[in-house]
């Protein structure tokens, strides 16, 4: 694999701290692409094949898998998460994060990259795809988001297109201000209406999306539509790292069983996990930062906990699938 790392220029660095978003077009290509898609493939047949945990059934169906009038379960997946598994692993996924664009990108943006989560995601052959709106962090830090420091990321979500991907919609900006009252008003009426500002990524195979998971984001997708993404999750090592898995599992992903198959140049962002502070709140330093800057919580406002979704109704419309025979995770 060619090791020449290509930064990001000036002003796609510019870029994604103003829209919380960033495309690198053709960032994989020929072969490279041509396998990853093979692989991705297989783990997709394997989920689907039952017997693991982690298979992410369509919104909205979670809890009607088995019954009268729904397609099999099998019809309705959009994912599985922690590929990284024994039994699931392949190198040739994980290593797609040492392509030169790839590793450039994230190095520059985040400097010292710290691996976190891994899947895949594809549409559901039998039913729509239609997650809610949302950030990844609890909606209580909300008043804290116009104070996240300029040009210094604490996280990145990257979404690598092996297919066309056109499900991912966002509104740019929206990782570093409060949601405006329209916004709210919107959402509380209707978690899927469309949103001023909002935009629609088109994504071709070999396209790379970055982005910052506080930005207000949804998915969407009619049944059937093409899509095979690979999804990683990266932090930069100075982020607290909050506990996660078990012991076993942590052990698997931080051990040379692991990290001896990965391309030298991202071995250490996997040794980085053992070396992270840890801190239950995760989100600890965002509180700080916003106070440093003039923050003053209202009367009342307490630390949340780090799930997006605590205090939803709605939290299983982005849970993985509910227990079954079929779904148990044997891993």
């Amino acid at each position: 694999m060619d090791h020449t790392a290509s930064p990001l220029s000036p002003a796609e660095f510019a870029a994604f701290h103003r829209d919380g978003v960033l495309v690198l077009r053709g960032s994989l290509a020929g072969e490279r692409l041509d396998h990853l898609r093979s692989s991705a493939m297989e783990i997709r047949r394997q989920a689907e094949a039952g017997g693991w945990g982690g298979v992410r059934i369509a919104p909205g169906f979670e809890e009607r898998v088995g019954a009268a009038g729904v397609p099999p379960w099998t019809e309705m997946t959009w994912g599985i998460g922690e590929i990284t598994r024994p039994g699931l692993h392949d190198p040739t996924l994980i290593n797609a994060l040492a392509e030169p664009r790839l590793h450039g990108a994230l190095t520059s943006l985040l400097a010292e990259p710290r691996a976190w989560g891994q899947k895949i995601l594809w549409a559901p052959r039998g039913v729509d795809y239609d997650l809610f709106w949302h950030r990844d962090i609890n909606t209580e830090f909300d008043p804290v988001m116009p104070y996240k420091p300029a040009g210094i990321q604490d996280h990145i979500q990257l979404n690598a297109a092996l297919e066309k991907d056109s499900a991912f919609i966002v509104v740019p900006g929206s990782h570093r201000r409060r949601m405006t009252a329209v916004e709210r008003a919107t959402i509380d009426a209707d978690r899927h209406a469309k949103l001023p500002g909002e935009i629609r990524i088109e994504l071709e195979p070999g396209d790379v999306l970055l982005m910052d998971a506080h930005a207000l984001h949804r998915g969407s997708l009619p049944a059937g539509h093409p899509r095979l993404t690979l999804h990683f999750s990266l932090q930069a090592q100075w982020v607290p790292l909050k506990p996660w898995g078990d012991a076993q599992s942590f052990a698997w992903l931080t051990g040379a069983g692991f990290i001896d198959g990965l391309d030298p140049t991202i071995r250490e962002w996997y040794r980085r996990l053992t070396t992270a502070n840890k801190d239950t709140h995760q989100y600890t330093y965002l509180v700080e930062q916003a106070r440093r800057a003039g923050w003053t919580p209202d009367p009342g406002w307490r630390m949340p906990g780090t799930d997006p979704y605590q205090g939803s109704k709605k939290k299983r419309d982005a849970s993985a699938a509910p227990t079954s025979p079929a779904i148990t995770n044997h891993g």
